[in-house]
Parts: C-alpha cells; sequence; structure tokens
C-alpha cells in the first residue's frame, strides 16, 4: 500500500509499515507518527523506473511486428469479403 493515510495499525499502539515493493515507511505508533525511509524510496523508484525501461524495450521490440501482422490481416479480410 502507497499511502500511510489508508495504514491501519492492528492496534493503538501498532506500526504498519506501507510502501511497494519495499517498505519505505512507516505510521502508526502511541503518537500516530508517520517516518520515511529514504533508501527504500529511493529503492522502490529505481525499481519503477527500470521496470519501465524494459517493459518500453520489448514494446519497442515487439509492436512492429504486431502492427505488420495487423496490417496484413486487415488487407486478407478486404480481398477476402464478399
Amino acid at each position: 500500500m502507497y499511502s500511510y493515510h489508508r495504514a491501519e495499525p492492528p492496534c493503538c499502539d501498532g506500526i504498519v509499515q506501507f510502501g511497494f515493493p519495499r517498505s519505505y515507511g512507516t505510521f502508526g505508533g502511541y503518537v500516530g507518527a508517520t517516518g520515511y525511509d529514504f533508501f527504500f524510496l529511493f529503492a522502490d523508484v529505481v525499481i519503477s523506473l527500470g521496470a519501465s525501461a524494459i517493459f518500453a524495450l520489448l514494446f519497442a521490440k515487439v509492436a512492429p511486428t504486431i502492427f505488420a501482422s495487423c496490417r496484413h490481416l486487415v488487407f486478407w479480410h478486404g480481398r477476402t469479403r464478399l
């Protein structure tokens, strides 16, 4: 869960962590303080950017083949209509 506003500790004095895929903060405790772990926050940003770059490269490699196949399918459909 990303937002500490949605983080609910199991009891009044409990502490709950938030963040995905790494826990980059805590919320709760006796006074309800919020704390951030900036190393894991930075790691979360790096993981997100890395995953986005990998998916963009994969899409760039596969997209021309998919678009060409769809174009051939449309031309085939146009030739075989009654």
